[in-house]
């Protein structure tokens, strides 16, 4: 519907702006970018434009968890329709969304992440579960050894420690293998919980999914540890205020030591050319990470009392 020629001529915000006003019918008084999202005000509310950047097959599933949040009075930003009646807006070859922001900005903490596991239990029960970890992750690392075999630019810091990353995945799915890793308890989860811990992207529908609890507080606990420089102590204190089951607590472990927090970095760098030296976020801590992982260890078989399996070369850690 859009001309290119318009498009390309124009100031991305006023295009936008204009956008928003034929498709929502909004007059917008202000309008900015930031990390390619278009955010504005409207009737004393806050909304955000971006890009829909799932799978087109997911949207229906993310509206029926918005419709059920709603009906049940569980806070979340939601999705506005346009005036054609659908929840996607077509720019520029692009497939884009409207946002109403129903949350107070706020940086997330570990009562929003209770807020979502009490709240959305077994939510959708009608919902066909099927996550396999064991084979996202496989794919995942035969994913990120092909690419960064094929390719020919020279990454000093990727090809440092890209092998033991990769071990620490193949650890995390032999630790799942050798266990009975039933998936229940399911409630609305995160794709990501980003290292800024944004409240907006906390309670954005394009980053829910549906997975068991231990998802969550598996990747709050990598960002507290990586990026807010959290000390184990703090770490262990939230551990004794959940209630996980033995699967549960497997699942958790074997989250903290797949290494997803490090490919998200090479996607980084990779895509968005980013400068390699971020990785040294993660390098440089992997040492104090494996002592915190022992630490979690000890404190779920002797402090919680669940046993769970042994991974005897991070217990051998000093």
């Amino acid at each position: 519907m859009l001309l290119f020629s318009y498009f390309n001529n124009k100031p991305i915000l006023l295009i936008m702006d204009n956008i928003i006003k034929f498709y929502y019918g909004i007059n917008i008084i202000d309008i900015f970018k930031k990390d390619n999202k278009y955010f504005f005000q409207y009737d004393n509310h806050d909304y955000c434009f971006m890009e829909y950047d799932r799978d087109k097959n997911d949207l229906k599933s993310i509206i029926n968890i918005c419709m059920e949040l709603k009906r049940k009075n569980i806070i979340t930003n939601e999705f506005v329709l346009n005036k054609f009646h659908s929840y996607i807006t077509p720019v520029n070859l692009k497939l884009f969304v409207l946002l109403k922001e129903n949350v107070t900005a706020h940086i997330i903490g570990f009562n929003d992440i209770l807020y979502f596991q009490n709240n959305t239990y077994n939510l959708l029960s009608n919902f066909a579960y099927n996550r396999d970890y064991i084979s996202l992750w496989k794919r995942k690392i035969d994913f990120y050894e092909k690419k960064l075999a094929s390719t020919n630019k020279k990454n000093r810091l990727i090809d440092k420690s890209l092998d033991y990353f990769i071990g620490l995945g193949e650890n995390a799915i032999t630790y799942l293998v050798n266990t009975d890793n039933k998936v229940d308890n399911i409630v609305v989860a995160h794709r990501r919980i980003f290292e800024d811990l944004s409240s907006f992207d906390f309670y954005n529908p394009l980053n829910y999914i549906l997975d068991n609890r231990a998802r969550d507080l598996a990747d709050y606990v990598i960002k507290l540890f990586f990026y807010k420089k959290v000390n184990s102590d703090i770490i262990l204190s939230i551990l004794s205020h959940i209630s996980f089951n033995r699967n549960e607590y497997i699942i958790f472990l074997s989250r903290l030591l797949f290494p997803t927090y490090y490919f998200d970095l090479i996607d980084k760098i990779l895509l968005s050319n980013e400068d390699e030296e971020i990785l040294k976020i993660v390098i440089n801590k992997t040492d104090d990470y494996l002592l915190l992982l022992k630490r979690i260890f000890y404190y779920i078989n002797y402090n919680i009392g669940v046993n769970i399996p042994t991974i005897e070369w991070i217990i051998k850690k000093t």
